[in-house]
């Protein structure tokens, strides 16, 4: 093996595989090596079979078939000039998008290879938006939140909602929306002294919001109130906590509303 070219990302690999343009990439492929994590335990390509999604590769005196779903896992040490020629003709107008959707959700400290392919681009988006002080429309906002809730950054759905926020009239309802996601955010990263202050910037309106957006905020402020009762245990927490999720489930009798319930009764057993 040689160090003189540098390694090939696996995914890169794949989608030029996937690709009309594949077949000059798997003779290219042939004679390289593969490998997960160590390159030391690289194993030789030794066939890119045209009629399934597979590479053959072999080491230690045995062969097995790596599936293209393993291939993009890993890398690919080249052999020589052929295989970068090949992926490089390969490439389309998609590709150029996702290496820079890549670079963007690095520099956000985003693990790129945790997030599915469909959902990098909107998550570039999201991050593009928020540099250049762009307020997508609500329908987009939904959107992005939820997609940046479903990988667990908060960190940087924090930053974002607080951005919204500057731009959102004061005291409107998408503003309400803003603050109640945002407190959520600050408890899941841990900030539960500011996720309790930015409910308290809705709680004394909480009568003028929608019935679903009103439900979401009490159950929210009742377990932002059960994480301050176990950090400061005063039990004042607890009687107001049990107010908001009276009132959430009032509205909404949901699985969410439950829970909060039941950690409620388990606090107000052990005080």
């Amino acid at each position: 093996m040689t160090d003189t070219y540098d390694d090939e990302a696996g995914e890169q690999v794949t989608r030029a595989l996937r690709s009309s343009a594949a077949a000059p990439v798997r003779s290219a492929l042939v004679g390289c090596h593969f490998y997960s994590a160590d390159p030391e335990q690289a194993e030789l390509i030794a066939d890119a079979p045209s009629d399934a999604p597979i590479l053959i590769t072999y080491r230690d005196g045995s062969t097995r078939r790596l599936p293209y779903g393993l291939l993009e896992q890993g890398y690919v040490i080249p052999n020589g000039p052929d295989l970068r020629a090949a992926l490089a003709a390969a490439r389309t107008p998609r590709d150029e998008q996702m290496d820079q959707a890549a670079a963007i959700l690095a520099r956000e400290r985003v693990n790129v290879t945790a997030v599915a392919a469909d959902d990098r681009l909107a998550l570039a988006a999201a991050f593009q938006e928020a540099r250049a002080g762009v307020l997508p429309s609500a329908t987009l906002r939904r959107q992005r939140y939820q997609l940046l809730r479903d990988y667990e950054l908060y960190r940087q759905a924090a930053r974002i909602l607080e951005g919204w926020r500057t731009m959102l009239p004061s005291e409107s309802t998408e503003e309400a929306t803003i603050l109640i996601e945002l407190a959520a955010c600050y408890r899941h990263m841990g900030q539960v002294k500011l996720a309790f202050e930015t409910t308290e910037l809705l709680a004394s309106r909480a009568k003028t919001l929608a019935p679903g957006a009103k439900a979401v905020f009490a159950s929210e402020r009742a377990a932002i109130l059960l994480d301050l009762f176990e950090r400061d245990r005063d039990p004042a927490r607890l009687v107001e906590a049990r107010r908001w999720a009276g009132v959430a489930w009032s509205i909404d009798q949901s699985e969410y509303v439950s829970m909060v319930y039941k950690r409620l009764t388990t606090l107000e057993a052990g005080r």
